[in-house]
């Protein structure tokens, strides 16, 4: 028996619709215990609505894609390039964060954090000024923000970092 979260990601679909489709009564789930917890078949037990489900092609293209941008940018480009969601819609932020997050790809944060980016209050902290210090030298063109979010969250470089230009070299002696 899986969970949510185990069969939306062998049916490459978000745990949400997963529960969706049970109560559309498009999967067969069982009630297993006194919770209310559903829990579904093994796959090849039970099968996707017919067009229902994100190709695996486009979840690799997903995954390649937030390397260097955010979700809504994914989704952008994706409806660019007119690809459609596992339902025929076309991608939105939370689609695309909703597919990444039931196939266990990456935060653009934690692919960030990988290649040696900081967050702007951990760069703030480390060159004793305010994160709005940060934020302003980015916009003069000091420090070369990555952005990480649709809310405006933003990594910068040090000079262990992925991106070695000596306009985000950090400076983080005493």
């Amino acid at each position: 028996m899986l969970t949510p979260e185990q069969a939306g990601k062998k049916l490459g679909i978000a745990p949400a619709t997963v529960a969706d489709w049970r109560k559309r009564g498009l999967l067969k789930a069982h009630r297993a215990n006194e919770k209310g917890e559903y829990f579904y078949e093994e796959p090849g037990q039970i099968e996707p609505p017919r067009g229902h489900y994100t190709d695996p092609k486009v979840l690799k293209i997903i995954d390649g894609l937030l390397e260097e941008h955010t979700e809504q940018d994914v989704a952008k480009i994706l409806n660019e390039r007119g690809y459609v969601s596992g339902t025929g819609m076309a991608f939105t932020r939370l689609i695309v964060q909703a597919l990444r997050s039931s196939h266990g790809m990456k935060t653009r944060r934690q692919r960030l954090q990988e290649r040696g980016f900081v967050s702007t209050r951990s760069l703030a902290n480390k060159l004793g000024v305010s994160t709005t210090t940060i934020l302003n030298r980015m916009k003069q063109g000091l420090f070369e923000g990555h952005k990480i979010g649709h809310r405006g969250g933003y990594m910068f470089a040090t000079t262990s970092g992925d991106a070695h230009d000596e306009r985000n070299e950090v400076q983080c002696e005493g």
